[in-house]
């Protein structure tokens, strides 16, 4: 069977993200082995590396909606991504000099803001790509969160030993800066019906076909007939139906530009009133409890991300011995995120095992709290981690699967920045409950109590579908 240029170009997306995820992580273990030697070089305490670690992942998702707003700008694709992989190479290369705690934050900012970038770029990109086997491509391309997790923090302990940690810092940020070649040789044109193939005609006709039933994005005053168009050439039938599909879309998108200008002019309290009744959110009241829910999610995967090495280090445990804890999370993780959202449709629905997931983590963390062993440790990183990584994936998809697939970037945008503001949260409340109490014993429990909320708050999407998808 050939090999489509389609698929070549999916391909090419899936290892640029791969590649992207593999860093993104990596360098948040990588500067947990570092953490030690960090803070007698530039004096700083838990809180101080809470607030670290929290602003790098916030600076990660939060920049989301305008990353995705100037992807739609043709011309700025491809300079987004460069950018992005710069940005993200030469936060870390440059932090590497710092000589106080404010520098050091700015560069591992700046780092965060490039892998945001890249990342909302080739999800996106992804999407417009691949839309239909998106599911299982993005669980492969997040997969690399996991080899980051193994490889990042071993290799970075054994650059330490023979160049320090600042030597170290300097050649991961260089090893992230082969991301480059990757994004310089993607296909960054947008996807339009102009070059939509044969196959994807069919879709191209159900468009039409929304068209005609009232798709309130593609409502206007002159409408051609198309069903009646003709009744005894079916060949000819398809024909005519594709065209006057084309001509339909670039009159309607004619249309809402004019709509849209109109409405900027008047933005008033019925308007404004009527926008949020036709919008996404009071539609489906459900998606703002996913958003929320995602908030509280990223409050547990980044804090329990941040701390699990310096926690075991805490505890007693050797730094090599809390790098193999990390390797036994990246190789639960791999899993998860490979096959969690090729799978999710069909063993069960995507909500049913995030819930069951969010059970397997608190239990795992119970017997982590309760029981000093460094075997139990292994495992419990082992679930924790399956634990996360499974829902990471499984977030996004539950989010998309609520609504058509011209809402995905907005949903993508969104739960970026509730993730980002979670996970900045989240580092932040565990780095000032260890710095009080002095151990990391507390801030495990309050993970436990976040999942047990999290769980009740998946309910409701559980057992009310979304009215969207009912209608499609």
């Amino acid at each position: 069977m050939a090999i489509s240029a389609a698929d070549v170009c999916s391909l090419q997306y899936v290892l640029a993200l791969f590649w992207q995820t593999c860093f993104m992580l990596g360098v948040v273990k990588c500067l947990g082995v570092f953490l030690p030697h960090i803070n007698v070089a530039l004096s700083l305490t838990p809180t101080d590396n809470g607030v670290m670690f929290g602003i790098y992942t916030a600076a990660v998702f939060c920049p989301g909606p305008i990353v995705a707003y100037l992807y739609h700008r043709d011309i700025l694709r491809r300079f987004q991504l460069v950018l992005g992989a710069l940005l993200s190479s030469l936060g870390l290369i440059f932090a590497s000099f710092a000589m106080n705690n404010l520098y050091l934050m700015t560069m591992v900012t700046l780092s965060g803001l490039g892998s945001s970038i890249m990342s909302t770029c080739l999800v996106i990109g992804l999407n417009e790509v691949e839309p239909r086997r998106f599911n299982a491509f993005y669980g492969v391309g997040k997969s690399g969160y996991a080899c980051g997790m193994a490889l990042v923090p071993l290799l970075g302990e054994f650059l330490m030993r023979e160049y320090g940690w600042r030597g170290a810092l300097r050649l991961v940020g260089a090893l992230l800066g082969n991301i480059i070649p990757f994004v310089l040789i993607l296909d960054v044109r947008r996807r339009t019906a102009e070059n939509i193939d044969g196959a994807e005609s069919e879709r191209l006709s159900q468009d039409v076909v929304q068209l005609e039933e009232g798709d309130d994005t593609y409502k206007q005053p002159h409408e051609v007939p198309l069903r009646n168009a003709c009744d005894e050439d079916g060949e000819q039938c398809r024909e005519e139906n594709l065209k006057s599909c084309r001509k339909r879309r670039e009159h309607a998108s004619e249309w809402t530009d004019k709509d849209e200008d109109r409405a900027s002019r008047s933005w008033n309290w019925s308007n404004i009133r009527r926008k949020w009744k036709q919008s996404l959110f009071c539609r489906d009241p459900c998606q703002n409890v996913v958003i929320l829910s995602t908030c509280v999610f990223s409050m547990v995967d980044g804090s329990w991300h941040a701390f699990l090495i310096p926690r075991a280090v805490n505890r007693g445990i050797t730094p090599m011995h809390a790098v193999y804890m990390a390797i036994s999370a990246a190789i639960a993780s791999f899993f998860a995120r490979a096959f969690s959202g090729a799978v999710s449709s069909r063993i069960s629905t995507p909500t049913d095992i995030f819930l069951l997931m969010t059970v397997v983590n608190a239990v795992s963390l119970l017997l982590d709290i309760l029981l000093f062993n460094y075997s139990i440790m292994l495992v419990a990183a082992f679930a924790s981690s399956l634990s996360i990584a499974s829902r990471a994936t499984l977030i996004i998809i539950i989010s998309k699967d609520r609504a058509p697939l011209r809402y995905f970037p907005l949903l993508f945008a969104i739960s970026d920045i509730s993730f980002g503001v979670g996970s900045l949260l989240g580092s932040l409340f565990v780095g000032i409950i260890a710095d009080v109490s002095g151990s990391y014993y507390v801030t495990f429990w309050l993970l436990i109590a976040l999942d047990c909320l999290l769980f009740l708050m998946m309910l409701p999407p559980r057992f009310v579908k979304s009215p969207l998808v009912a209608q499609m």
